[in-house]
């Protein structure tokens, strides 16, 4: 006797006192569709497997389940990390091309380690007020805001007896407070300190 599997179409040839008395239910070896009880079956007859199965395939939902651990992982990490990952140049590259097809918008990138000093000074100008003047660019792949500088003044012992940080508010002018500096761009800043009662043996800044 033969039996035909609706699903995948595949002959077999089959007892037909297992089919017709067995309690037990029968799934096909090749695709795991149940094969249901036949009745009144005939010499050299296919059957007709009428009962629908609800038995998931055990590779789609490995598949599925898959998909849903990564989709979880995915979430949990840029929730937590979407800090740190918006600020290294190498993932950011990653999250621009993904924020640019769903329409998001990244926090701005700040890395002052891409910032090269190529020119700074600290001057006397004999009028009541000292000169500091730093030349830099942005060595980065990415557009950046103006850094705020931070300024220590030293004393003949090269102590620290004069610090301060300067905002972008402060030293910087409207019309270019609101522009970034580009990659390979070179900008150059000067601003007026009031001279100190004490007298200046050096100086010192960082960009932060």
């Amino acid at each position: 006797m033969l039996t035909q599997c609706q699903q995948c179409k595949k002959t077999y040839s089959t007892e037909i006192r297992v089919l017709c008395y067995s309690n037990q239910q029968r799934l096909c070896p090749h695709c795991e569709e149940m094969l249901g009880k036949l009745k009144h079956l005939g010499k050299n007859f296919i059957a007709s497997n009428k009962q629908q199965s609800y038995r998931k395939p055990r590779k789609l939902r490995w598949q599925l389940g898959v998909i849903f651990c990564l989709s979880l992982l995915l979430i949990q990490v840029y929730f937590f990390e979407k800090d740190q990952l918006s600020q290294n140049a190498n993932t950011r590259v990653w999250l621009q091309k993904i924020c640019l097809s769903l329409n998001c918008h990244l926090d701005d990138y700040k890395n002052t380690d891409d910032f090269e000093i190529m020119y700074h000074d600290f001057k006397d100008t004999g009028k009541q007020y000292y000169l500091f003047q730093v030349v830099f660019s942005n060595q980065g792949q990415f557009n950046q805001n103006y850094p705020d500088i931070k300024l220590n003044l030293l004393s003949f012992k090269d102590e620290i007896f004069a610090q301060r940080t300067f905002s972008v508010i402060e030293y910087l002018e409207t019309e270019r407070r609101n522009k970034l500096i580009t990659p390979s761009k070179t900008v150059e800043i000067s601003f007026k300190i009031a001279m100190p009662k004490q007298k200046v043996g050096g100086y010192t800044f960082e960009l932060i």
